[in-house]
């Protein structure tokens, strides 16, 4: 019998205290430069945007009692906002964990659940789907207050105690953004209304108390390996709806 591995999306929408500026935040930040759409990276230190070429990011999963999971709510996402701009963040793989005698990230026996929280004035979440998806998208409400976000990535349904939960995860994402009316911006581009633009595809590395040279080597392998592997996006293709798909039974 054929497993089935899936991302289950929930939405939470908080009302938070915003700070003055995007970059006050440290995480992911999505913004053009020398006209192309790139990733970087929120330095809380500086205020300022860094560059960020290794594209993976990476924090621990630890027990969170709230959720009753192993979860991580870091690193935070974050761009320049504009009223009606549509944010879309399209899941590139199902949950994977990291072989380290294959020297690769292999289908995870877990899944994943992503519940998403929009921090900032009036923001609101747009779509909230119930099921296994390949992602979502929300509208931004404002062009004044920062628009900054984080993910709680979780293991699901998966005891504190379950000893296979040892390892190294990975998600994989891709973000775009359509522009509702035309713009010249510094930081956002140059585009004419109804123009979507795709950034380039990150990944998010989670350690459930996995050794660190064991980590190290998992990181290593998710920066030269961001975009999955052609056989893993074909697997995907020929899967079931959304990110679910299924697994050969061991």
């Amino acid at each position: 019998m054929n497993n089935i591995n899936r991302i289950v999306l929930s939405a939470i929408v908080v009302i938070a205290a915003a700070p003055q500026f995007a970059a006050a935040h440290g995480g992911i930040y999505f913004h053009h430069v020398n006209g192309q759409p790139a990733l970087g990276w929120n330095n809380p230190s500086t205020g300022l945007i860094d560059a960020w070429p290794d594209r993976v990011s990476r924090s621990n999963w630890n027990w969170h009692t709230a959720t009753g999971a192993f979860s991580s709510s870091s690193p935070s996402w974050s761009t320049k906002p504009r009223e009606g701009d549509i944010l879309g963040f399209r899941v590139l793989t199902s949950l994977q964990k990291w072989d380290d005698t294959l020297g690769m990230f292999v289908d995870s026996a877990f899944d994943a659940r992503i519940t998403y929280t929009i921090a900032g004035n009036n923001y609101q979440v747009i779509t909230n789907p119930a099921n296994g998806t390949a992602g979502f998208e929300f509208a931004m409400t404002s062009s004044i207050a920062p628009d900054y976000w984080h993910l709680r990535h979780s293991l699901h349904g998966v005891a504190q105690d379950n000893p296979d939960a040892t390892g190294v995860y990975r998600l994989n994402y891709e973000a775009r953004r359509t522009f509702v009316a035309s713009i010249d911006d510094a930081v956002l581009g140059t585009h004419a209304a109804g123009t979507t633009v795709v950034y380039p595809a990150f990944g998010m590395l989670f350690n459930r108390g996995a050794a660190t040279d064991v980590y190290d080597r998992a990181f290593g392998y998710a920066k030269t390996n961001v975009v999955p592997e052609p056989a893993t996006l074909a697997a995907l293709a020929l899967g079931l709806a959304g990110v679910a798909r299924r697994r050969k039974s061991r």
